[in-house]
C-alpha cells in the first residue's frame, strides 16, 4: 500500500494505490482531505472510486471507500500483473529530473496513458524534452491500479466489497490535477477503466462514495445534509446549523461513460444517500447488493426514493435536488419518505442532520463494457464557503458552473491524445 500528500491548490488530500482518496490512512485512519482557503479544516473522511456490474449473469464488484480493493498493477492477456514501477507518481510543474525521480521516470507510465506536455509537437513522449503532468497544471498525480488481487477483497470495506468472483480485470489509471490559478479550490480527476477481460460487463455502474464531515467547533456533533444539482452533475454536503458557518464540499460528474447502446454519454445518473439509523437506508456495508441498489438510485433494498414535494410522491434517483437557500424543490428541510419493501407511499421523516454519506454515480442497465474497451469518466471535487451555511451551497454551486465551463473548454484535450503513446526512453 502506497499513499501520497496532493497539494497541487487550495485542496490538500492523499490518494492511496487501493482506490481510496482524502483518507490519512498512515494516522490511525483519520480524515485526510484539507481545505487552505479555510485555515486547512478539514471537510471529508474519506472517499474512492467504485465499480459494479453483472458478469455471466453474477454481480461483480470492485470497491473503494474506506480501505480499498484495488491493488497496484495492470494486466496481459487476462492475467493480473504488478512490479515496482506500479507506484503513484506524482509532479509539480517546477519539478525536473534532477529534483523528482518520479519526473524522470515519468517515461514508464506514459504507454498507459500518463499526460505530458507535447512541447515540440511530434506526438511522441521525448524524455528530457516534453513535461511531464497535464498541461498548465500545478500538479498531476498519476496511477495504474487493477482489481485482479483478491486478497484486496474485504466486505470490511465499507461500501459493498467482498466479491472474489467474478473479477473484473480491470485496468484503471487515475490522473488526477489541479491548478493554483485557473480554479483553485478545484481538482479534477479522470478514470480510464480498461476491460483486460475476456467477458462483458453489463448493467455496468460507476461512483464515488464519500464520507463527508463539515468542520464543527469542539464538542459540537455533525449536523451534515447531503443534496444535488441535477443540471450540473453535482453531488454536495452542506452544514444545516444555525451557530456557525463552513464551506460545501461537492462532487461532480463531468463526464461519464459512453453508452453505445444509445449513442449518449452519460453524466451523473444517481445521487443516493445512506444514514445508518433508517432501515433500507443504512450503509451498505459488506452488503455488495444493497451497494449495487445505491449506484442504480435505489435504496438497499431497490425501493425507490420518493420526491415528497410532489402529490403523489414521485419516484428519483437524485435524492435532495432542490435548493437549500430558497428552499425551492426536495430540500432536506422538508423530510424525506421513508419506505422500504418496494413501497411507494409512507411517512415523512425529518433528516436528524448528523453524520450522513452519499453516493454520485453514473452509469445504465444497458451499459455495456466488450472485451477491449475503455471509458474515460471525469470527475471533480471541490469547495466553497458563503455568508451562510445554504449560502455556501449557492457558491458551491456557482463553482460547478465554473468547473464545467471549463471541462468543456476542451480541457479533456489535455489529458488525451489523439496520437500514439510512443515512448523514447533515456
Amino acid at each position: 500500500i502506497q499513499r501520497v500528500y496532493f497539494t497541487g491548490n487550495n485542496i490538500f488530500n492523499y490518494f492511496q494505490n487501493t482506490g481510496i482518496l482524502n483518507q490519512n490512512t498512515t494516522s490511525a485512519n483519520t480524515a485526510g482531505l484539507f481545505w487552505a482557503a479555510d485555515s486547512m479544516k478539514s471537510y471529508c473522511f474519506t472517499a474512492g472510486f467504485n465499480m459494479s456490474a453483472i458478469i455471466n449473469g453474477q454481480l461483480a464488484q470492485v470497491m473503494a471507500s474506506y480501505k480499498g480493493e484495488y491493488a497496484p498493477g495492470y494486466f496481459i492477456d487476462s492475467n493480473y500483473m504488478t512490479n515496482a514501477d506500479m507506484k503513484l507518481y506524482m509532479v509539480k510543474r517546477t519539478d525536473n529530473s534532477w529534483t523528482n525521480p518520479d519526473y524522470a521516470n515519468w517515461y514508464k507510465m506514459v504507454p498507459f496513458g500518463a499526460p505530458y506536455e507535447d512541447l515540440n509537437n511530434n506526438c511522441y513522449y521525448d524524455d528530457g524534452i516534453d513535461r511531464p503532468g497535464v498541461p498548465e497544471a500545478s500538479q498531476t498525480l498519476f496511477v495504474v491500479f487493477a482489481d485482479g488481487d483478491i486478497s484486496q477483497r474485504s466486505p470490511g470495506n465499507g461500501f459493498g466489497g467482498g466479491i472474489k468472483n467474478p473479477i473484473f480485470g480491470a485496468e484503471v489509471r487515475l490522473t488526477v490535477w489541479a491548478y493554483e490559478v485557473y480554479l483553485p479550490d478545484v481538482q479534477y480527476m479522470r478514470y480510464q477503466i480498461v476491460n483486460k477481460s475476456k467477458n462483458t460487463w453489463d448493467s455496468t455502474y460507476f461512483g464515488i462514495f464519500a464520507d463527508p464531515d463539515s468542520p464543527v467547533p469542539s464538542g459540537v456533533s455533525f449536523r451534515d445534509y447531503p443534496g444535488c444539482d441535477t443540471l450540473l452533475g453535482l453531488g454536495y454536503n452542506w452544514n444545516n446549523s444555525n451557530f456557525f458557518v463552513c464551506g460545501a464540499y461537492g462532487v461532480q460528474v463531468l463526464q461519464g461513460p459512453f453508452n453505445k447502446a444509445t449513442g449518449d454519454t452519460l453524466g451523473m445518473t444517481a445521487f443516493t444517500f445512506s444514514d445508518m439509523q433508517y432501515q433500507c437506508q443504512g450503509e451498505a456495508n459488506g452488503e455488495p447488493r444493497s451497494a449495487h441498489n445505491y449506484m442504480k438510485g435505489y435504496k438497499t433494498d431497490g425501493t425507490a426514493f420518493l420526491d415528497p414535494t410532489y402529490t403523489p410522491y414521485r419516484k428519483t434517483k437524485f435524492a435532495f435536488s432542490g435548493d437549500p437557500e430558497t428552499n425551492t424543490g426536495w430540500t432536506p428541510s422538508k423530510g424525506f419518505i421513508f419506505n422500504c419493501g418496494g413501497v411507494d407511499t409512507g411517512a415523512i421523516i425529518m433528516l436528524p442532520g448528523h453524520d450522513v454519506k452519499f453516493l454520485v454515480g453514473t452509469g445504465a442497465d444497458n451499459l455495456k463494457i466488450m472485451p477491449g474497451d475503455a471509458q474515460n469518466v471525469y470527475f471533480a471535487q471541490m469547495l466553497a464557503k458563503g455568508y451562510t451555511n445554504p449560502n455556501s451551497v449557492t457558491k458551491l454551486k456557482s463553482l460547478a458552473h465554473s468547473s464545467r465551463t471549463f471541462f468543456r473548454s476542451g480541457l479533456a484535450n489535455d489529458v488525451e491524445k489523439n496520437c500514439d503513446y510512443i515512448v523514447k526512453a533515456p
